[in-house]
């Protein structure tokens, strides 16, 4: 026998048309919209040395809390330079798919092509901290406040 809270979750749900994003807002869970370029200061730490520079995503897609990104950065001059498909370079840009977590408040980010994983927590409407680790041949952490420009 269902609970009578189980029995009206599923009818919210069922009213919703069974969609989870119109099921969180309509138990107060509130999906933020994030669309638009974030940016910040970074120093990173590699296998290969330290380097500083500044990053950029750009929120590209969003899709309730599903969102498709892009992320450019570049290192200052003489900064140890990154790894992407195997190639080092001191600028570059790369694609990722992310997802806002059920509080409305934290984010996780995976780069497309390697193992880059990002965790983060929305602490304004406009303010992201971002931690960024990736394993392999060339081990790489940072972390970054981004703004989002208006």
């Amino acid at each position: 026998m269902m609970k009578p809270m189980g029995i009206a979750a599923v009818g919210v749900i069922a009213c919703l048309g069974g969609s989870p994003v119109g099921a969180q807002e309509a138990l107060g869970f509130p999906v933020p919209d994030l669309i638009g370029a974030w940016t910040g200061p970074y120093k990173v730490i590699r296998s290969n040395g330290g380097a500083e520079g500044v990053l950029t995503l750009r929120v590209t897609e969003q899709e309730g809390p599903l969102l498709r990104l892009e992320k450019s950065w570049e290192v200052a001059p003489g900064g140890a330079p990154g790894d992407v498909g195997g190639e080092l370079v001191t600028k570059a840009t790369e694609d990722l798919v992310g997802v806002i977590g059920f509080d409305g408040r934290e984010v996780r980010f995976a780069e497309q092509g390697d193992g880059g994983m990002y965790t983060g927590e929305l602490t304004g409407p406009d303010t992201l901290e971002l931690l960024y680790v990736e394993s392999g041949h060339q081990a790489t952490a940072y972390r970054t406040i981004l703004r989002r420009a208006k």
